[in-house]
């Protein structure tokens, strides 16, 4: 059993063509930024190796991809607070590693919305 908290209600109310054009726009916008996670993994790259947090929303990945990258923690923690909003993530994308994260994570929810989709189809 997976433990997450699913806050992704808006794809849940996109229709099926919808959810596939946004699936496809983000992995358009992957392909552009031309970061790939490397073939092997080292501490000291952590940040090309993208990752999800147990709260599914756009906010958290932001809020986590932004502190995980900080330093003192009470200043990272009110920086990655302002980072995580919304209007923020204009600038956050401009960053291509920062730019693929979010997009994969986006994918990754995607792909949810859909696996979530047909296993209520088999259920009928």
């Amino acid at each position: 059993m997976k433990a997450n908290i699913n806050f992704r209600g808006d794809l849940a109310k996109l229709s099926d063509q919808e959810l596939a054009d946004q699936l496809k726009a983000n992995w358009e916008a992957y392909e552009a930024t031309g970061v790939r996670p490397p073939r092997w993994y080292s501490i000291n790259v952590p940040l090309y190796y993208s990752f999800r947090t147990p709260i599914r929303h756009r906010r958290a990945y932001r809020f986590m991809f932004a502190l995980v990258d900080a330093g003192n923690v009470w200043l990272s923690l009110l920086f990655t607070t302002l980072l995580s909003s919304a209007r923020w993530e204009r600038f956050l994308r401009r960053d291509p590693v920062t730019d693929a994260h979010l997009s994969l994570c986006e994918i990754r929810d995607i792909m949810d919305e859909i696996e979530r989709r047909v296993r209520q189809q088999r259920k009928r």
